[in-house]
């Protein structure tokens, strides 16, 4: 729990990449804690990582439900998500074409 308490206040402060792992730690931790998973799902979106963004998303809702995140997460999933599923696709297509 001090892995995700410390990781909120880095995210919160700017520290993005110190975020995640101490994410990263507190999910090794406690694999079953949906807080990690929200911080680090938040800390990605900021990072434009927009698909791990919502696997993380998801992964804390499974564990336990939050409105607020099933919300933030149904806007990935139809905004920025499919978006960003495109522009790899064409990214992959391009370095297989050179």
């Amino acid at each position: 729990a001090l892995y995700a308490l410390r990781a909120n206040f880095l995210l919160q402060n700017g520290c993005i990449l110190a975020a995640i792992q101490d994410c990263d730690e507190a999910i090794r931790i406690s694999p079953s804690a949906a807080r990690p998973y929200k911080v680090r799902g938040h800390a990605r979106m900021k990072l434009c990582k927009w698909e791990d963004a919502a696997l993380d998303l998801a992964k804390a809702n499974q564990i336990d439900y939050d409105e607020d995140v099933y919300i933030t997460l149904k806007k990935l999933q139809t905004e920025k998500v499919p978006k960003a599923v495109e522009k790899r696709k064409k990214q992959e297509q391009q370095s297989q074409i050179n």
